[in-house]
């Protein structure tokens, strides 16, 4: 008997369930940490919005993250200028996800320097249209982050960008948890940024007993793993 496992995530709410072929639903253990506090009077539409193409950097400190997170979805946020009124500049935006040894407002001018040996490409893909109070980023894999190993990176490259977004992004001015770094120049700024996953990763079920009852062979259990991911096109 093959035993898949179907993920569906729902970047409108928190809501994540694993589904087995056998029809059991089982509701994950979802988490989320938001990284940064809003400044009323400032905002920033920097990588989204307002930046051609290029690449940009942001760290965040690891005491804002109380335990390992295995990372599923990010989200930003429009909330404090003209809220759910901002519109992401139609691009390619491919995201990864590090740890770092680097600190906040510590960043180095040349991104290479930033990155971790535990990289990963987190979403490679076109965004575009109207942000909403909130936006979600959903993975196509998730990324394991340990903040006893250092603070986490991301690291966003833009491309073919068609320069039409408008508006700004919340953001953190206090440089204590968050600071970026693009065109070459760092900065004590970032934007608030939420991390959704979960504290352990999505395991098959683990069969014993007598196989010989199955009527048919288990076989590749791992390669079967399915996702179901929402579309990451902004509507």
């Amino acid at each position: 008997m093959a035993i898949s496992i179907v993920i569906n995530r729902n970047s409108a709410s928190t809501a994540e369930t694993a589904r087995t072929d056998q029809g059991n639903i089982k509701k994950l253990n979802l988490k989320s940490v938001r990284v940064g506090s809003a400044n009323h009077n400032n905002g920033n539409g920097y990588p989204f919005i307002s930046y051609g193409n290029g690449r940009y950097q942001q760290i965040y400190s690891a005491s804002a993250f109380s335990q390992p997170l295995y990372i599923s979805k990010l989200s930003f946020f429009n909330s404090e200028f003209f809220p759910g009124t901002a519109i992401i500049s139609t691009a390619n935006y491919k995201i990864r996800l590090s740890t770092t040894q680097r600190q906040v407002k510590k960043l180095n001018s040349n991104f290479a320097n930033n990155l971790g040996s535990d990289v990963k490409t987190f979403f490679e893909g076109i965004l575009s249209g109207n942000t909403g109070i909130k936006f979600d980023i959903s993975g196509a894999s998730d990324f394991f982050y340990d903040p006893a190993k250092g603070n986490l990176l991301i690291d966003i490259v833009v491309s073919n960008n068609q320069n039409n977004g408008s508006g700004l992004l919340d953001i953190d001015t206090s440089g204590t948890v968050i600071s970026c770094t693009s065109y070459g120049s760092t900065d004590s700024i970032g934007l608030i940024t939420e991390f959704t996953g979960t504290s352990k990763p999505i395991s098959v079920p683990n069969f014993t007993g007598n196989t010989s009852l199955l009527p048919f062979s288990f076989f590749g259990v791992g390669s079967l793993l399915r996702r179901k991911q929402p579309q990451n096109v902004i509507a």
